[in-house]
């Protein structure tokens, strides 16, 4: 599958955003069940969802980059917060929106966009309450956030 996501000129120069985006893209599914196929990875769902309980308070808008096929974004639904859901993969953002309408949490998506983590200029620093990126790189992430706007990462 194409990809609109552009290499950005200060991201290492091995950096290649079409092979990360395919990657995520071939994936699939498995994003979505990685989380439930062993009691470890049950645990990490678990320590990951107390943490966003802990820092992502209701009513507070959240940037979940690197949001995958959904696992999270229910969580942050749940906790009834605003989310702008980001992957750098289509095929994950097109999960994400499958997900959230079948298990009816798309009210707290306020849009699925791709982005690049790597490239995340589009957003005003202190546009969120909250940014949220599980296994992402902590350097990319503090920018968007407001303030002391927690950031999550696995």
């Amino acid at each position: 599958m194409a990809t609109d996501v552009k290499k950005k000129s200060d991201a290492p120069s091995n950096y290649d955003a079409a092979r990360i985006a395919s990657y995520f893209d071939e994936l699939g599914m498995g994003e979505w069940e990685r989380l439930l196929r062993t009691p470890v990875d049950e645990v990490s769902l678990y320590l990951h969802t107390h943490y966003l309980k802990k820092y992502a308070p209701p009513g507070s808008r959240v940037l979940e980059i690197g949001a995958g096929a959904g696992r999270f974004t229910q969580v942050l639904a749940g906790l009834e917060t605003h989310v702008l859901v980001a992957d750098i993969s289509q095929v994950q953002l097109d999960l994400n929106r499958r997900h959230a309408c079948q298990y009816g949490f798309a009210h707290a998506v306020e849009d699925w966009r791709q982005v690049d983590v790597c490239d995340m200029a589009q957003f005003k620093a202190g546009a969120f309450d909250c940014v949220v990126g599980i296994a992402l790189p902590l350097s990319e992430l503090a920018r968007p956030g407001r303030g002391c706007g927690a950031v999550a990462v696995g």
